[in-house]
């Protein structure tokens, strides 16, 4: 018999990688090759809620250029962005959780807004592939990714476990009726209403009763 949880669903940037900073740091990198790039940036970054090809997209607009430069820009700022993430400090915790999820019966998600051929390359770059059971990303919202390969598969909302330290991962889990453990910055919930767990604490969370195979809850492999 399988604990509580059957999946547990990380968020990436923030709550497995110290890279939020980094990830804004490096729109204004690719920002200031251009004039008056990073007023601009500053308040496509405080108005557009896309990915990053919406935000490039948005700043080749506001910046009058022509419309094949959003994809370029964004290009150029994927090629820098990748490169650093899969470099970036790890949240204090996350490889040793990963591992001792991946040989539990519990199966281990990887769900995030960044491109997946982006996100699978990182996650591969930092030698973290092996502990997922799926590796999923944009054009699929994290809503999405819940409802078609890890809810199917637990079979009930009260069996996925969310972890994330963002406002989407919360609303997410809210509205799929699964719960939620933020971490990290713990964004968008107000100071002191909710318990932010360390990565390092989590397993005991996860972690069933048990020694049996992962084999009931383990799905097909996904990229």
């Amino acid at each position: 018999m399988v604990g509580t949880f059957a999946c547990v669903v990380f968020d990436f940037d923030g709550t497995l990688v110290d890279s939020n900073a980094l990830k804004r740091a490096c729109f204004f990198d690719v920002a200031r090759t251009h004039r008056n790039g990073e007023a601009t940036m500053a308040d496509v970054l405080a108005s557009v809620t896309g990915d990053r090809f919406a935000i490039w997209t948005a700043f080749a607009s506001a910046m009058g250029l022509p419309d094949e430069a959003g994809d370029r820009l964004a290009r150029n700022y994927s090629d820098a962005v990748d490169a650093a993430v899969a470099g970036a400090a790890e949240m204090p915790g996350a490889t040793d959780l990963l591992a001792t999820l991946s040989a539990s019966p519990v199966a281990v998600f990887l769900s995030s807004a960044t491109p997946e051929a982006n996100l699978a390359a990182i996650v591969e770059r930092r030698g973290w592939r092996r502990h997922f059971d799926g590796v999923y990303g944009r054009p699929a919202s994290k809503a999405e990714t819940l409802r078609r390969h890890v809810l199917p598969l637990a079979g009930a909302p009260h069996r996925v476990a969310i972890v994330g330290d963002g406002a989407d991962d919360r609303a997410n889990a809210a509205e799929t009726r699964c719960r939620f453990f933020p971490v990290g910055e713990a964004r968008g919930a107000p100071a002191g209403s909710e318990p932010v767990y360390a990565l390092a604490d989590l397993a005991a969370h996860f972690l069933p009763d048990t020694t049996e195979s992962r084999s009931d809850v383990r799905p097909p492999d996904h990229v």
